[in-house]
C-alpha cells in the first residue's frame, strides 16, 4: 500500500478524514444507460469518504453493447442460454478490469485494498422480487488480484425488499459533510431518476420517475446518436403539455414509496409511443419535461417543502431538463419555502462520478457490516447489510 500521504485528494468543500480504519476502495458503476463504466477511488470506513481522485468513464466495447442490449430486450431468452450467458457475464467483467486498470495507470500511486462491483442490471422487476445484474465477479477478482464485494441487492430482496434504491444513505453522507441538513433533496439523473429526501436524517428514498434511458433511446432511434449532447436538441425543442400529462399519469406515481422502477417501465406506453408523431426535438423536449414532472410529483412526498436540490449523474448535462428543475424550484407551491438547485459539482461530488463511489461506499458498508439498505428506502422488513465477498483464488 502507498502510504496515506502521498495520494492525491481532490478537495471538496468540506473535507473529512476518515480515519487510519478506512479503506481504499475502487468503485465500479455501468449505470442502465449503457453509456459506459465509470470508476473512481476512494477511502471510506461506511461513514465518511474522502475522494482520492478524477473518476473516470470507460466506453463499453460495441460488441459488448450489443450483447447487453440484446440481454435488456430479451432477457428470458439471454438467461435460458448458457453459453451467452457465460460469455456475457465474462465480458462485462473484463471490461470493468480494464476501465479499473486504466484508472491505475493514470494514478500509479494509488492501490485500491478492495474493489465494489456493481454489475450490469439487465433486468428489474421489484414486483416479482427480482432484479438481475450481469458480471462473473470471482472472475474480476482473479483478474485483478483484489477482494471484490458485489451482489448488493440480493440480501435485500431475500428481506422482502425491491432491491432499489441504494443510493440514500450515500446521498445522506454527502449531504451531511456538506453541512446541508435539510429539509433537502438529492436527485440522481441515470437511466432512471432516484430521489432521496433527507430532513436530518433519510426521510424517504425511491425511484421517482424516468431520466436518460428514454432520452437515450429516441436519440439512437432517431439521430443514430448514443444520447442527445448536453440536451441541445430537447432545448430548442416544444414539449407537448398534454403528453406529459398522459404520461404523469402512469399509476406508478400514485403510488407511496419505497418504490423502484425498471428502465423500460415507460418505453411501451402509449404516450411514450405518440412521441414518434412529433419531430426528434419536440419529442426530446417532452421526455425532459416528463422527467421534470416526475421529479415534481416526487417532491410531493417530501414531509416539509424542500429547500435545496443536489442534482448528480448524467442528466445534469441536460440543458432542458435542468432548465424544468430550475423552474419548477422557483414555482414552487409554498412561495415562502422556494428551493434552489445546485450540481453535486458544487459541494464538491463530481456529477459523473457518484453512482460509481456510490458502489465503493456500499462495499466498504458491507465489508463492515453496516446498513446499505432500510425499510423507508427498499420496503425490506429490516435494515439490510448487502454485498457478498469474492476472494481471489488465482490471479488470471
Amino acid at each position: 500500500m502507498i502510504a496515506p500521504g502521498r495520494m492525491t485528494v481532490m478537495q471538496s468543500v468540506k473535507e473529512v478524514d476518515p480515519g487510519p480504519e478506512a479503506t481504499v476502495v475502487a468503485g465500479l458503476m455501468a449505470g442502465t444507460s449503457l453509456d459506459g463504466i465509470d470508476v473512481v477511488l476512494t477511502r471510506t470506513d461506511g461513514q465518511r469518504l474522502q475522494r482520492l481522485c478524477p473518476a473516470i468513464t470507460y466506453p463499453y466495447s460495441t460488441n459488448t453493447r450489443h450483447l447487453i442490449e440484446q440481454a435488456v430486450d430479451a432477457a428470458d431468452a439471454v438467461m435460458s442460454n448458457p453459453q451467452l450467458l457465460v460469455k456475457l457475464n465474462t465480458c462485462i467483467a473484463d471490461e470493468h478490469a480494464q476501465a479499473l486498470q486504466a484508472l491505475l495507470n493514470s494514478e500509479l500511486e494509488l492501490l485500491p485494498e478492495l474493489i465494489g462491483f456493481h454489475g450490469q442490471t439487465v433486468w428489474h422487476a421489484p414486483e416479482r422480487g427480482q432484479s438481475l445484474q450481469l458480471g462473473d465477479a470471482q472472475h474480476l477478482a482473479n483478474r485483478m488480484g483484489i477482494e471484490v464485494i458485489a451482489e448488493f441487492r440480493q440480501a435485500d430482496l431475500a428481506a422482502g425488499g425491491q432491491g432499489a434504491p441504494l443510493a440514500p444513505v450515500y446521498h445522506a453522507a454527502l449531504l451531511q459533510q456538506a453541512g446541508i441538513t435539510g429539509p433537502a433533496a438529492w436527485l440522481n439523473l441515470g437511466g432512471v431518476a432516484n430521489l432521496t429526501l433527507v430532513d436530518g436524517g433519510v426521510t424517504a428514498g425511491f425511484d421517482c420517475g424516468p431520466a436518460n434511458a428514454l432520452l437515450d433511446r429516441v436519440a439512437r432511434e432517431r439521430l443514430g446518436q448514443a444520447y442527445d449532447r448536453g440536451g441541445q436538441r430537447a432545448y430548442e425543442g416544444r414539449s407537448e403539455p398534454e403528453l406529459v400529462q398522459q404520461m404523469l399519469a402512469d399509476p406508478y406515481f400514485d403510488c407511496a414509496p419505497p418504490k423502484s422502477l425498471d428502465r423500460e417501465h415507460f418505453v411501451r406506453r402509449d404516450a411514450v409511443e405518440a412521441l414518434q408523431q412529433l419531430s426528434v426535438d419536440d419529442a426530446l423536449a417532452t421526455l425532459a419535461a416528463f422527467t421534470v414532472g416526475a421529479v415534481a410529483r416526487g417532491l410531493a412526498w417530501s414531509q416539509r417543502p424542500v429547500e435545496t436540490m443536489v442534482v448528480s449523474g448524467g442528466g445534469v448535462h441536460n440543458r432542458a431538463v435542468m432548465r424544468g428543475l430550475e423552474h419548477i424550484g422557483r414555482s414552487y407551491s409554498n412561495p415562502n419555502c422556494r428551493w434552489h438547485v445546485i450540481s453535486s459539482d458544487e459541494i464538491g461530488a463530481p456529477v459523473d462520478g457518484v453512482e460509481a463511489e456510490l458502489v465503493a461506499y456500499l462495499a466498504a458498508r458491507g465489508l463492515r457490516g453496516l446498513a446499505t439498505s432500510f425499510p423507508v428506502t427498499t420496503g425490506a422488513t429490516r435494515p439490510v447489510a448487502g454485498g457478498r465477498r469474492f476472494v481471489p483464488s488465482a490471479r488470471l
